[in-house]
């Protein structure tokens, strides 16, 4: 049988073999970078049903279709948390695009009444946006999923060492003792342009998953054939490679079997390691020379722009017993170690998350070192009063760790 709801009031069926079709968005509009929200009525049950489809497509609205390649996803809004169902680009100068998208996966959230969200970030004219489920029936593997975010990070700056981490936090997460089936599912694409390597739009890189403390998987992120996309032809630029992604495409997740690295009832660690990267032409590295080092040293919003990724990575469980919930936290707090206030009129509280011996060195603009110190313990003072006005980088470093700040001093 196939149900077909209607987003609204009204109810309608249609028989149709072993399926249901549940609307989500229809003609949802999307102008200027902007989330939509709607909400859908799934089915009560999903026992019954062993896959899921998710049918997306664009159309373009009144003023015109934004011609330019953006980044897009949708999420389901369960417990008050966001989860990434499904992510794509937008065509590039194409007035049309639609995908299946296969989110058997969270099924088990797809039931009742949920929240269902839509970003797209346009900025020229706009778009329409039409998603539909399609559940089919069948006997699913597994009776319960629980689907855990372990990071969820869409403006990750890739390369930027001096003033950003280029590290992921590990996760410590408590398996149920119940879980049959484990896999990490890593979502990741790379933006930003006119960097080191062409970072991180058109870089190809490895990176690397480590599950309790031991690289066991790597992930080449590059998609090296865009000029076969479906959606097409486009304009641009939209025949040539990128990190993860291809104009009018939707981002297929990569995922890894955790079962022989997990046992059930105990803990696990897990941990993205991307691939180590310097951008010499950020304006946070005091060595860009423009024109020298790199074409420019400063993000114009065109042709150089930040190094990103826009990075989901889930935990996902499997068993035939319903799960507890599920502990997830950071291995290491990185969260716990800052620095404060900032800006300052000079003196920076320290507040680290491992009681242990650092040493301190302070840089200006043009590299030079400034100041340096040690200091043991979880809490420091550090006292730059007697220096300019102006941004300087805070390196601290102990014997197992490196944390690397900006720093303001104002008056």
């Amino acid at each position: 049988m196939r149900i077909l709801l209607l987003f609204g009031t009204f109810l309608m069926t249609l028989q149709v073999l072993g399926q249901t079709m549940v609307s989500g968005f229809s003609a949802g509009l999307h102008t200027g970078g902007s989330t939509i929200t709607t909400t859908a009525n799934f089915p009560a049950d999903v026992s019954t049903y062993n896959q899921v489809l998710m049918h997306v497509s664009l159309d373009c609205p009144a003023g015109g279709c934004d011609p330019w390649d953006r980044f897009a996803n949708l999420y389901l809004e369960v417990d008050g948390v966001d989860i990434e169902i499904g992510r794509y680009i937008t065509p590039y100068g194409n007035d049309w695009c639609d995908w299946t998208i296969d989110v058997s996966e969270y099924r088990n959230f797809l039931t009742g009444t949920r929240t269902l969200k839509s970003h797209i970030e346009t900025w020229q004219n706009g778009w329409l946006v039409n998603t539909e489920f399609e559940f089919i029936t069948g006997t699913p593997t597994y009776a319960y999923t629980s689907v855990q975010n372990l990071w969820s990070d869409y403006q990750f700056t890739y390369g930027d060492t001096l003033f950003y981490s280029i590290n992921l936090p590990e996760k410590l997460v408590d398996i149920p003792a119940n879980t049959e089936s484990a896999l990490l599912r890593i979502v990741n694409t790379g933006h930003g342009q006119g960097n080191t390597d062409n970072a991180a739009e058109f870089a190809p890189k490895t990176h690397s998953i480590h599950v309790n403390g031991n690289q066991e998987f790597t992930q080449f992120l590059w998609n090296d054939d865009c000029d076969q996309n479906p959606c097409s032809p486009q304009g641009g630029t939209w025949q040539f490679d990128r990190a993860g992604w291809c104009p009018g495409e939707d981002v297929v997740p990569a995922d890894y079997n955790l079962n022989s690295f997990m046992t059930a009832g105990q803990s696990m660690t897990l941990d993205y390691v991307l691939e180590p990267f310097f951008n010499l032409c950020s304006p946070w590295n005091p060595g860009c020379s423009p024109g020298t080092t790199c074409a420019e040293c400063t993000y114009n919003s065109n042709g150089h722009t930040e190094p990103h990724y826009k990075i989901a990575g889930q935990l996902i469980l499997h068993s035939n017993t319903p799960f507890p919930t599920v502990s997830v936290k950071e291995y290491l707090l990185d969260d716990d170690t800052r620095i404060y206030p900032n800006p300052s009129a000079g003196v920076f509280n320290l507040a680290m998350d491992l009681g242990d011996s650092y040493e301190v060195v302070v840089t200006d603009l043009q590299g030079r070192t400034i100041f340096t110190e040690s200091f043991l313990g979880l809490s420091h003072q550090l006292d730059l009063t007697d220096q300019a006005r102006g941004i300087y980088f805070v390196n601290i470093q102990s014997q197992s760790r490196t944390y690397n700040f900006k720093v303001m001093l104002d008056n």
